[in-house]
């Protein structure tokens, strides 16, 4: 299970089970989908880190149903500081006629799809937490 508590190889040494769900709900719902992030799972590259952040934070696939959107996959409704402020540069570089939405595929549910304006959105009033890395993190309310 990947923890905020686990080394990087930990983390990484199973499969990743959001992105398991989300093909799943995909194929389940006639979604076409490509992976386009990579595979730390099962083809992880040497010295990752020192690719930009910018190419670290390509979304894991592009679907589409009616139009293309980029979809960043996440197996917990916690996101770093440091990736929504990735994924915003990411936006405004990189996202041209698409869209972009992120899925939090988590256990016992069907993935909830926010796009980066309701995300954003339900970043107001959240409280910023630190984990035992000094990494600083949001816990989205996905309820609503």
């Amino acid at each position: 299970m990947d923890k905020n508590t686990n080394s990087y190889s930990q983390r990484n040494s199973g499969i990743n089970i959001a992105e398991v769900r989300f093909e799943e709900w995909c194929t389940k719902n006639s979604v076409e989908f490509w992976k386009t992030g990579f595979n730390e799972k099962e083809h992880p590259i040497k010295n990752f880190w020192e690719v930009h952040p910018y190419i670290r934070s390509m979304p894991d696939y592009l679907v589409f149903k009616k139009h293309l959107t980029w979809v960043h996959v996440k197996g917990s409704n916690k996101i770093k500081i440091d990736d929504l402020t990735l994924y915003e540069s990411w936006v405004n570089l990189f996202l041209h006629k698409a869209e972009m939405t992120v899925a939090f595929c988590l256990k016992d549910q069907p993935p909830v799809f926010l796009s980066w304006k309701e995300l954003k959105k339900k970043l107001t009033g959240a409280t910023v937490k630190e984990w035992h890395d000094n990494k600083q993190y949001v816990a989205l309310d996905l309820s609503k």
